[in-house]
């Protein structure tokens, strides 16, 4: 019976192992097959180009409103499960393009920060109010999901970091929030959470689409002297170093959750296996 039980959970971490490493490897050949598909469009057909200068044009055109388009469209489509990476970047050079270098960066960080949080905040109404019972089903049979059960009693007295560590799963912000919706986690702290989880993220993005798209004003702006080139490279070494302290915390949290995770599932099906040996009978 325990042999039986032993390769069981051996074919499942198996699978587990497998199913991490095809993972990252379809993401990659994703990436990679639509860095050559834009590579071969600038040389041939030229759409993308094309595309994008006429949406910069139309959006200075019909600023603001076309921003404020532009943000709910990125609301809808983290609500639909759709990550936000693309639209992060993609606001850099439109604010950047409206507004001018720097003030369209920060606007544009401000921006998808809040977008970010009012998709996040939705996204987890949505799972507590009318997606609870699905929610919590998945939890239970998909093990994907396994970090938000193993969170699911700390939650509710550190909701903020519990918060930040739960957006390290390498799952879209709107299912974290749906799946989110199921514990007893608070709005403001899974709010705060969210902001603190993916403002160096947005930060940075948003900084180098704007910049690369703005190269002279760029260079103007902080490279203009001596002390602003220092001042800019010591801000930056700065962020980098607290991005990957901070990173590495948390990452450490986050396997720790995931051992216990491990540990309580190991323990919970040995029960179950004693459960099922009859007693020898005298």
């Amino acid at each position: 019976m325990d042999s039986g039980s032993d390769e069981d959970e051996e074919k499942s971490e198996l699978s587990e192992d497998e199913s991490g490493g095809r993972g990252p490897m379809c993401l990659i050949g994703m990436v990679a097959v639509v860095v050559v598909c834009t590579v071969i469009d600038a040389r041939t057909t030229r759409y993308v180009p094309t595309f994008t200068e006429w949406y910069i044009t139309w959006t200075e055109e019909h600023s603001p409103w076309s921003l404020v388009l532009y943000a709910f469209t990125a609301i809808v489509c983290i609500l639909c499960t759709i990550p936000l990476g693309a639209f992060v970047v993609a606001a850099g050079v439109l604010f950047a393009a409206v507004y001018g270098y720097p003030s369209g960066w920060f606007l544009a960080a401000f921006t998808m920060i809040c977008v970010d949080i009012i998709a996040g905040v939705l996204a987890l109404f949505i799972g507590r109010y009318c997606l609870r019972s699905s929610m919590v089903r998945l939890l239970e049979t998909d093990d994907r999901f396994r970090i938000v059960k193993a969170v699911d009693k700390l939650i509710a007295v550190q909701g903020v970091e519990i918060s930040v560590i739960v957006k390290l799963a390498p799952v879209p912000a709107g299912i974290l929030g749906y799946l989110l919706g199921s514990t007893p986690v608070s709005v403001a702290h899974y709010a705060l959470g969210t902001a603190i989880a993916g403002g160096p993220y947005i930060l940075a993005t948003t900084f180098l689409s704007a910049s690369a798209t703005n190269w002279t004003s760029f260079l103007s702006t902080f490279f203009s002297s001596a002390g602003s080139a220092c001042c800019f490279i010591l801000v930056v070494i700065a962020f980098i170093v607290g991005v990957v302290l901070f990173s590495t915390r948390l990452k450490a949290r986050y396997n720790e959750l995931l051992t216990i995770q491990n540990a309580e599932a190991k323990t919970e099906r040995t029960l179950e296996g004693a459960e099922l040996v009859p007693l020898n009978q005298s």
